[in-house]
């Protein structure tokens, strides 16, 4: 029909390595392709465990570029795998002193993103779950780098929080905002804080975390609008090594 392209149907086989920690193998990636249109579904092995997603046009869209809708069926990482990968990408600095402290794997099932080509932009939500916890984002990814506008964790040994999250693609530096959270019993926050009365006075949080030191950044502040100098507020920093 005039002002309409075939569909090319495409099978591949092969495997990804990234940063020589994260590998998916096995990958299989069958899909028909019109213009810019993706229908087709994508599976393979990642650090061992299964992967598959599908990706089909969105509904309704009109267009040689469509938005497409990718979703998540089955996909569990590990963390360290996926920081080692993004850290060697240049997207994010190094993590080695939070992920003694983070679930050593994730399961991704059931993420939704909504990726528009022609603009370079990804957004859709997830609902990440491991061992003793889970939480909710939405999502926004860009050339400028990848937003949380809304994230919220739950974790038996972390605590819980409510906030966000980005990453700058450019700085590598990442930072959270939460309104209010509540440390569990595995962060490594001293003895000698008094934590309690800390959070009755400085509810809110913004950590931020850089490549060169002091790596980590804590700021508790009694809320995440525009606090005067005089406000009171608690700094906690630390780098390689223990809290400073």
């Amino acid at each position: 029909v005039s002002g309409q392209r075939s569909a090319v149907r495409v099978h591949l086989d092969g495997s990804v390595h990234i940063s020589q920690r994260l590998h998916l193998e096995g990958l299989v990636i069958d899909a028909a392709i019109a213009g810019g249109a993706v229908d087709g579904r994508v599976t393979g092995t990642l650090g061992g465990a299964p992967l598959e997603l599908t990706i089909t046009p969105e509904d309704g869209a009109v267009g040689a570029h469509p938005p497409l809708g990718i979703v998540l069926t089955q996909a569990r990482i590990g963390l360290a795998d996926l920081f080692a990968a993004l850290t060697g990408l240049g997207l994010m600095p190094e993590q080695d002193q939070l992920l003694p402290w983070l679930p050593a794997e994730a399961d991704l099932a059931g993420t939704s993103l909504r990726a528009v080509p022609q603009a370079r932009v990804l957004t859709g939500t997830s609902r990440p779950t491991w061992a003793g916890g889970h939480a909710e984002a939405t999502i926004t990814m860009d050339a400028a780098g990848l937003r949380l506008p809304r994230m919220v964790v739950r974790d038996d040994r972390l605590g819980s929080a409510e906030g966000t999250l980005a990453v700058a693609f450019d700085t590598r530096v990442l930072t959270v905002a939460v309104e209010r959270w509540t440390p569990g019993p595995k962060l490594p926050i001293p003895a000698q804080i008094p934590v309690a009365d800390l959070l009755r006075l400085l509810p809110a949080a913004r950590a931020t975390v850089v490549p060169q030191g002091p790596r980590i950044t804590i700021t508790c502040l009694p809320g995440l609008d525009a606090q005067p100098v005089t406000a009171p507020r608690a700094e906690i920093r630390w780098s390689r090594g223990p809290l400073v």
